[in-house]
């Protein structure tokens, strides 16, 4: 995230800054709505980096191009920032989490475990 701003920088997330909205727009009053807008832009930017990194990940991993809600929807319980901001919220497309109990998993054998340690040697 940048810190400060400085007069004329140049944004690389689209933002609207309304210089009109000032009576008497002095250069200093300009500066300093250009800067309130600057530390909202790296607030936005900020937090639209967090929401679209990690299902960005989940979607090169299953080989697709386009990230879906689906992604989205499994990757907000494992990060802790995205499940603290966005833990409550619905997300259309989502469909439901898989939660399966652990008593109905299958049971590994012993032989099942021993056969697993030999590939691994």
């Amino acid at each position: 995230m940048r810190r400060g701003c400085r007069y004329g920088e140049v944004y690389s997330f689209p933002l609207f800054v309304c210089t009109d909205c000032c009576a008497v727009a002095t250069t200093r009053s300009v500066w300093m709505l250009e800067c309130r807008s600057t530390g909202l832009l790296c607030s936005l930017e900020y937090l639209a980096v967090e929401v679209v990194d990690l299902p960005s990940n989940a979607t090169r991993d299953s080989e697709k191009t386009h990230i879906i809600p689906r992604y989205l929807h499994l990757v907000i319980p494992n990060d802790e920032k995205l499940n603290k901001l966005m833990g409550d919220a619905t997300i259309a497309g989502g469909d439901v989490l898989p939660n399966v109990e652990a008593v109905l998993l299958p049971k590994k054998t012993q032989e099942e475990v021993s056969s697993k340690d030999r590939l691994i040697d």
